[in-house]
């Protein structure tokens, strides 16, 4: 979470509890940044790892914590707005997510990073495309190591402009394998579609569901979609 630490910035604050719900161990990231916000954490094994947004320079910082609570090691990606982890076979975290104002990226951004020395292993730079937004609402791994991210992508220069679910896979490496935007809940009458969460079965199918509401009526729809390894509806 987050608490304030001086009356005018904020910390990243991260509790750990036992299965009786009483405090293990506590650690607050005291940053250079005036204000932080945590967005997600993984746990694999006994690491934690723990992701969030460094304000006002917009940017994001990535944390290690092991077993009792130790700082391993803490990087920063500036200019990102990196706002989900999960974890690879072999420890590796993965991050995703959108880009920053006005870098104007509608594909999602992806970095992995090495566990041990926490140094980047792979970081993608997406294309520009003016009046484009993009954000990740869930990110997954498959028994591969595959990696998917679900979330959308805006176009503010349509008309009207709306939010596009958007699933895109990556291999064990972060190269982009396809991308695909939703049909059926994404139309301009849904204008305000958001991505729930994804299911992977073992013969690597992948499961999105999302909801949205109608403009026109102001219903809610829900919708699931399934896709093959190589993307095919």
């Amino acid at each position: 979470g987050t608490i304030l630490n001086d009356g005018s910035s904020h910390d990243i604050a991260v509790s750990n509890f036992d299965t009786h719900g009483f405090v293990q161990w506590q650690n607050v990231v005291d940053h250079e940044a005036a204000s932080n916000t945590a967005s997600d954490m993984a746990k694999f094994g006994n690491n934690l790892y723990v992701i969030g947004t460094e304000n006002p320079s917009g940017g994001t910082v990535i944390i290690k914590y092991d077993s009792i609570g130790s700082l391993e090691w803490m990087d920063t990606i500036h200019q990102s707005n990196f706002s989900r982890v999960a974890v690879q076979s072999n420890g590796n975290p993965v991050f995703a997510g959108g880009g920053i104002y006005g870098f104007s990226e509608p594909d999602f951004r992806l970095a992995i990073y090495n566990s041990v020395t926490g140094t980047s292993i792979f970081q993608n730079s997406p294309a520009q495309v003016p009046d484009s937004y993009s954000d990740v609402s869930v990110l997954k791994v498959d028994q591969n190591d595959n990696i998917y991210a679900f979330g959308f992508s805006s176009f503010f220069g349509v008309s009207p402009s709306y939010k596009k679910l958007q699933l895109q896979k990556f291999n064990s490496t972060g190269a982009l394998q396809w991308t695909k935007q939703l049909s059926g809940i994404d139309s301009t009458d849904f204008a305000y579609s958001v991505a729930k969460n994804i299911f992977i079965d073992n013969n690597l199918n992948v499961y999105v569901v999302a909801n949205g509401t109608a403009l026109s009526t102001n219903s809610s729809k829900t919708i699931i979609v399934k896709y093959d390894p190589n993307g095919n509806q």
